[in-house]
């Protein structure tokens, strides 16, 4: 069984916080010579909800593997539930699972459950959340989005995001 350190969510919307992550992902793949894999978690569930989640599984991939070309970067339908089930299938085994401090508890039951021992990285992130960019999104407020934005991300990109989830926003019911 191969081993890998595995990092998943919705990333929707990309921020500087999930960039924390990623960063975290790529220095430890380095370190111990795994293969990163990234999951962009696009359920059914989570298409539903297009204030949550205004972009598509696909162009939250594309975003991704632009800035982290060296990390296995795939759509994962469904949940972490199928993540774990793709990668016992694939004879892989997360060594290491890299999560927000958040997360940390919830995610590392689920790896013992389906008979992984992985061990958690925990990330403190800046305190960027999606959620914040999305609300700067919807109340047309670029300068604050750009606050959220990774300092390495292209202004351009950044401004596409943003029209992206403009022009997806749902009025308020």
């Amino acid at each position: 069984m191969s081993e890998v350190i595995m990092c998943c969510g919705r990333f929707s919307t990309f921020t500087s916080g999930h960039s924390t992550l990623l960063d975290t992902l790529t220095a430890k793949t380095e370190e111990l010579g795994c293969s990163g894999e990234v999951f962009v978690m696009d359920g059914k569930k989570a298409r539903l909800d297009k204030r949550k989640n205004p972009l598509t599984g696909d162009e939250r991939v594309a975003l991704i593997r632009k800035y982290y070309p060296s990390l296995s970067v795939s759509k994962a339908e469904g949940s972490a539930y199928a993540v774990l089930n793709e990668l016992k299938a694939n004879s892989k085994n997360p060594k290491y699972w890299i999560l927000g401090e958040d997360r940390q508890e919830k995610a590392i039951k689920l790896a013992t459950d389906y008979g992984f021992e992985t061990q958690p990285i925990t990330v403190q992130r800046d305190g960027i959340s999606a959620t914040l960019a999305r609300d700067y999104a919807f109340k047309n407020d670029f300068d604050g989005f750009l606050t959220t934005q990774p300092s390495f991300m292209d202004v351009e990109d950044s401004r596409i995001v943003f029209n992206l989830i403009r022009s997806r926003q749902e009025p308020d019911v």
